[in-house]
């Protein structure tokens, strides 16, 4: 396999490059443990250079990465907080989502992290909620999606 593909225009690719998309495969009732949605993250998409397994992303080599969680909600929202967290060798990274109002049929949105990390560091995607919720639902695989990828 080549490392490096420039094509008859220069544009360069790089098959090897570090990059993985997944997405739920189930939709889930959130809870105050810090619980992968569905189980886990097994509706794999792409996995270029296979960094990605068991819900956990391998740095093949030191640079900073990306990633990328989105996600989407419904039911009884107000009042409530959800937490996103990139747990990474080097530290956490958290997010917090504050539901003020009930507005909406349900919540959505995106969270992105930009980390350095060396090689063979690891990075998992963990999610909470203040409480459990009755009627509250992470949606599954057709709304909820991580990925990550090397960007220098």
């Amino acid at each position: 396999t080549p490392h490096i593909v420039i094509d008859e225009t220069g544009a360069v690719t790089k098959p090897l490059q570090p990059a993985f998309y997944m997405r739920g495969t189930a939709d889930e009732n959130p809870n105050a443990s810090y619980d992968l949605p569905g189980g886990g993250w097994d509706n794999e998409i792409v996995d270029q250079n296979g960094d990605f397994t068991n819900s956990v992303f391998l740095a093949p080599v030191s640079g900073f990465y990306m990633f990328v969680y989105q996600h989407r909600f419904y039911g009884a929202l107000e009042g409530k907080f959800y937490k996103v967290r990139f747990v990474l060798s080097n530290g956490i990274h958290e997010f917090i989502k504050y539901f003020e109002t009930d507005s909406e049929p349900g919540g959505q949105g995106s969270i992105t992290c930009l980390a350095y990390m060396d090689a063979s560091d690891t990075c998992t995607l963990q999610t909470t909620t203040d409480q459990t919720v009755d009627g509250w639902q992470h949606f599954g695989d057709t709304f909820t999606s991580y990925a990550g990828f090397l960007v220098c």
